[in-house]
Parts: structure tokens; sequence; C-alpha cells
């Protein structure tokens, strides 16, 4: 662009002359009656130089530096993917790097911005007790075990269960079974609906190696969400089918929409 301008000055200062030189004349001398031979006026002729000067320029910087840049960021890939230091054991997974063009960006990174409640969690979450209209089911005083909880229900010939066992309180699964004949049962009955109900959740039927058997694997973009899921699946609130219009869930056996 500066030799375009630069020219552009050197024609309107030369304007004059531009018949007896060799690439600017205006006249052929061997033919009068010829005008304006080999010259394009100012404009062109700018344009014209832009396009000479991005030939003649281009050599300055060879194409096989282009190849040999890309030849480095690959192998700052496989050393940054290779590096132990950034291995996960629980995932088995290692450090993946999606982009090649990101490489030299890292060196310039001052500050990392996290979520302290992910960083602290590992966004692993699970559902442990609950309180209910101020009835505090903690296992204090219930007899808590521990115990691991598969809920399951039958679709046609198939056994639904969820992908993800949850501890739960025996006092309070007990209580979940009486349904809404009492007033507890009122309301833990509430309760679970509404966790089972109230989200984002999609469930997806997953197979396994057992072709009578399903799991049911609740993805959602909030941990939180899918831990309230799993719960109330596991005290017999299954969510089994979420669309625009309505969702499906198991109670007790019994399926509502």
């Amino acid at each position: 662009m500066a030799v375009s301008v630069c020219a552009g000055f050197w024609l309107k200062r030369h304007e004059s002359v531009l018949e007896i030189l060799q690439f600017y004349r205006k006249r052929d001398y061997s033919e009068p009656e010829v005008e304006n031979y080999n010259y394009s006026g100012v404009g062109m002729e700018i344009f014209f130089t832009f396009l000479m000067s991005v030939i003649v320029f281009q050599i300055m910087i060879p194409i096989s530096l282009y190849i040999s840049m890309e030849l480095v960021r690959v192998g700052q890939a496989y050393f940054m993917i290779r590096d132990d230091k950034m291995y996960d054991e629980t995932s088995n997974a290692r450090f993946q790097c999606r982009a090649l063009n990101i490489n030299e960006d890292l060196g310039q990174i001052k500050y990392l911005f996290s979520d302290k409640t992910g960083t602290l969690t590992k966004n692993k979450m699970e559902f442990k007790y609950a309180s209910i209209f101020g009835v505090d089911y903690s296992g204090e005083k219930s007899n808590f075990e521990g115990e691991q909880r598969g809920y399951c229900i039958q679709v046609y010939e198939q056994v639904w269960r969820p992908k993800m066992k949850v501890e739960v309180d025996k006092e309070l699964l007990q209580l979940s079974k009486t349904g809404t004949n009492t007033k507890a049962g009122k309301q833990i009955y509430d309760f679970f609906l509404a966790l089972a109900a109230c989200n984002t959740i999609v469930p997806i039927v997953v197979d396994t190696s057992n072709p009578a058997e399903k799991l049911v694997d609740y993805q959602g973009e909030s941990p939180d969400e899918q831990a309230l899921v799993y719960a109330a699946a596991a005290y017999g609130f299954m969510l089994m089918e979420r669309t625009s219009g309505h969702v499906v869930i198991d109670i007790q056996g019994e399926r509502q929409r």
C-alpha cells in the first residue's frame, strides 16, 4: 500500500514527462496517431503498482517458513499431550490439544479465572441428606446404613435402572413408599416429584451387555440437577421421558405424564 501511494505521488510529480518514459509513455512516436499508448491513467497505474508489489514482496517471506512453523506447533502439541503432569488418573485422560494455532498464546496468559464451586467439588455432586418440611432426614434419627439403592422399573420385557446408584436413608425410603396417605407421605411425595420434574435433565436409555437390561443416563448442563434427579429415582420417582411438551415419571411403579 505504501508503494502504491508513493507511486501515485511520483506519477503526479512527473506527469509532464510521462510521454518519453519507457513504461509510462503516452504516445508511440512510431505511430503518431495512437495516443495514450501503454498508459492507463494515474488510478489504474497505482492499482497495477499495488499488484506488482504483492508479487515482488511475497518472496521476502519464503513459503517453507509456514510449513516449518506448523511442524513446530505439532511438536509442541505432542510434548503437551505426553506430559505426565497433565494426566488425570481418575478419568484416565491426558491433555488434549485441539488447536495448533494457540500454542504461542499460552505463554501470554497472566490470569486464570475459575468457578470456586466447581474447583472445590470437581463437579461431582452427590445427594446425601434432605430436610423436608422441617424434618431432617440426615440419618441421626433413623437407621441409616449407607445402603446402595438401585431402583428399577419394568418396561415391556426390559428392566430400566438408573445409571448411577445413590445412598438412601431407610426411613425416608419407607415413607416415600406410603404415597399420599399420610401428611408426611404427601410432603415427601411432593418433594421428590419436584426433584424429578423441575429440571432440564434429558434421560437417555443406554444399552448394556444384557439385552434385557437398560440403563437410564441423565444428561444435563448442571451436575446439581443430575444428582437430584438420580436421588429422586433412587427413592422411586424415576424420570423416564422428557419432550418439549411433557415429562413422564414412574412413581413407585405407576407412570404419570
